[in-house]
């Protein structure tokens, strides 16, 4: 039980509080595509804008929607990067 706790903690600093990605119901872990989950994408690039960052962002997704293959997956979660890029 501590463990479940501990790192439903963490998911909360890292995601925020309002969107737990983790359900301690079944141990299994949600993931959302770029621009809709918890994850403030727009003010992450902002911040790296503001910082004068001019290196290499990766982003990793394991967003896997029901009923689409990866292809689609990927093509989704480049759509709402494509969108958050373009709202800066």
């Amino acid at each position: 039980m501590m463990q479940e706790l501990e790192r439903e903690t963490m998911l909360r600093w890292l995601y925020g509080p309002q969107r737990v990605v983790w359900d301690p119901a079944n141990g299994l872990t949600t993931w959302e595509r770029i621009g809709d989950g918890a994850v403030d994408y727009k003010g992450q690039f902002t911040a790296l804008i503001a910082d004068g960052y001019c290196g290499v962002v990766s982003v990793e997704t394991h967003y896997e929607p029901a009923g689409k293959s990866p292809a689609e997956a990927t093509r989704l979660t480049t759509e709402g990067l494509r969108a958050v890029l373009a709202s800066l």
